[in-house]
């Protein structure tokens, strides 16, 4: 009687393995396919929508459907990009640096800082950017804030925003030197008033200033 010889599992597994990747990459390739159907879609309902608007979520693609040619297309940009090494893989260079364990110091939490300045222009930055629109820094313009209601890159800023205390009042000369730089910008001026109480501020527009 021959004596039973082991068998070889290494090809199988290679093979069970081989599949499940297979099996992955294409449920990932529906998603993808999915993902660009739905925003294509997204695009022409919302051409001049917010950011926030034109944004794909989960539940955008439930009733999305797409061919096996849109799958099988995605499919093969993902083999493609994971076979496929960086450009000039053979002509990086890997450097080698040598660091101390005291050059770095272990901090738990960046330091912003802790004032009531500070803490007003975070609560109306929080606010404007949760309701969809675009802020940059308005030191040039002698606000807080220039907001967008569309991508910077694509329209100017409509707003000059100035963060306000609800405690506080404005000088009359600080409102006239807005109001005169907004008229000469072709903007509008907008008014955060910001209560120490609450982290949601309300706002005032003043346009009437530029007529």
């Amino acid at each position: 009687m021959l004596p039973r010889q082991p068998r070889d599992v290494s090809a199988n597994e290679s093979t069970k393995c081989t599949g499940r990747r297979e099996l992955a990459n294409r449920e990932m390739a529906v998603q993808v396919a999915k993902g660009r159907k739905a925003k294509q879609l997204k695009r022409k309902v919302v051409e001049e929508g917010t950011a926030s608007a034109r944004k794909v979520r989960r539940c955008d693609l439930v009733d999305v459907e797409v061919t096996e040619e849109e799958v099988e297309a995605a499919f093969k940009e993902l083999i493609l990009c994971k076979e496929k090494p960086p450009a000039n893989f053979d002509k990086a260079l890997i450097i080698s640096v040598e660091s101390r364990d005291d050059l770095y110091e272990v901090i738990e939490q960046p330091p912003f800082p802790d004032d009531v300045s500070f803490r007003r222009r975070l609560c109306v930055f929080r606010d404007l950017w949760r309701r969809g629109y675009y802020l940059t820094d308005g030191l040039k313009f002698g606000c807080d804030f220039l907001l967008y209601v569309n991508k910077p890159s694509a329209v100017h800023a409509k707003y000059m925003v100035q963060c306000v205390d609800a405690s506080c009042s404005i000088r009359p000369l600080d409102m006239a030197a807005l109001s005169r730089v907004a008229s000469q910008v072709n903007k509008l001026i907008l008014l955060a008033v910001v209560s120490f109480d609450s982290p949601f501020p309300y706002y005032l527009q003043c346009s009437w200033w530029n007529s």
